[in-house]
Parts: structure tokens; sequence; C-alpha cells
């Protein structure tokens, strides 16, 4: 009988045990780089006679295998070799930075915080999913030029439907200006849909100002 106990005793601490490894969310660093000469227009032009767009890419160099977990709390920090600057926008820029590797379905919610040196140049709120990679899009409205040494992506990852390891990045930001009266939000991203670039393939739709957005470096 007294091992009867100790065994169910056991067997109980055990699934409790499970039941909070499942509750506690885990955390995540990566700690990337970015070399400035490697940012590259890889889509830009026109749509209609209303917008100019250009969008500028670079890998994320440095990162390691890791695996995250629905709950995780994830930060990327990257380092920049020279200060770089996004030119100003007369409409809106978008900032993006997604980590590559296993297919996976989620939302994150976060923020972007750029530095340039010790100063802080901004911070820009998130809340933003995507399929095949966990990808953060925040959108930032007539935004004056940002020049920056250094950021952090940090969120948490508030949908997974399983979990994934992530062993490539690339931070991408898209300028966006108004030549005269602007079309419909989601038009001018119609455009970039179709745009194929060394292997990368853009795709987003552009909905009541809700963006989604995912960037894939073919294999």
């Amino acid at each position: 009988m007294r091992n009867k106990l100790i065994v169910a005793a056991a067997a109980a601490l055990f699934g409790l045990s499970l039941s909070a490894g499942n509750a506690f969310a885990g955390t995540d660093v990566f700690n990337l780089t970015v070399t400035a000469s490697d940012f590259q227009v890889i889509a830009s032009g026109t749509e209609g006679s209303d917008l100019i767009y250009s969008s500028v890419s670079a890998p994320l160099n440095g990162v390691a295998p890791i695996v995250i977990s629905q709950g995780d709390n994830v930060t990327v920090n990257v380092k920049l070799d020279q200060l770089y600057t996004i030119p100003a926008s007369s409409d809106e820029t978008l900032l993006v930075l997604d980590l590559t590797g296993s297919d996976a379905s989620d939302k994150e919610v976060g923020d972007f915080t750029f530095y340039n040196g010790s100063n802080l140049v901004g911070t820009y709120d998130f809340s933003d999913g995507s399929g095949g990679a966990l990808g953060s899009l925040a959108v930032l409205p007539s935004t004056a030029a940002i020049s920056f040494d250094s950021f952090t992506d940090n969120f948490d990852v508030t949908e997974l439907n399983a979990s994934a390891s992530f062993t490539s990045g690339y931070f991408q930001y898209i300028v966006i200006d108004k030549v005269s009266a602007a079309p419909e939000p989601s038009t001018w991203l119609l455009m970039i849909a179709g745009v194929g670039c060394g292997g990368l393939l853009l795709r987003r739709a552009k909905i009541a100002r809700s963006f989604w957005f995912r960037d894939a470096f073919g294999a």
C-alpha cells in the first residue's frame, strides 16, 4: 500500500511539473549583427501617379538555432558596424524583422527600440503575425529619418501552432512617399506582392491599417 501511494504521489508530482513547465514562458535571446553595406534595394517603383516606394533589406548575421515555443519572450539585439540612416518618408515607413526557419504560424506583440550609441532614437510598437517566420512589423506614419547603430526587437509570442527552430533572419524597411492623394491603402502592395529578388519573396496585404508581411530567402 505504501509503495502504491509513493508511486501515485510521484506520478502526481511529475504531472504537476509538466503542467508548470507549460505554464511558464521561456526567454530567448539572439545577439546579431548587420553590415551596413549589405543593405540592398530589393523592390522599388511607383503605384500609378500616387505613391513611390522603396524596399531595402539586409541579412542578420550570427543566428544560432534556438527553439521558440508558445508564450516565449524573444529579444533580438542587433548591432551595426557603422551608423545607418533610414530616410524620411512623406507617407509611411514599415520596419520589418523576420526570423526564418521552421514553418510555423504565429503572432507576436512587441516593439522595436533604436539607439545611436547610448542615445535612444525611438521605440515603435507592433502586433503582427506570419507563416514560416517570426515576423515583427511596425508601421510608422509620416516619419522623419532614423539614424541608428543598434536596435532591439523585443516581443512576446502570443500564438504559435508548434515549437519551432529559427536559423536565419533579416531586417527590412519600406519607405513610402505620397506624391498626391493616396489610393486605397492596399493598392501599392499589390505590386510588391509579385516582386522577387535573389530568391526573395515579398507578400503582404495592408488592410485597415493592419499589415501582414513575410520575406523568405530562397534556399
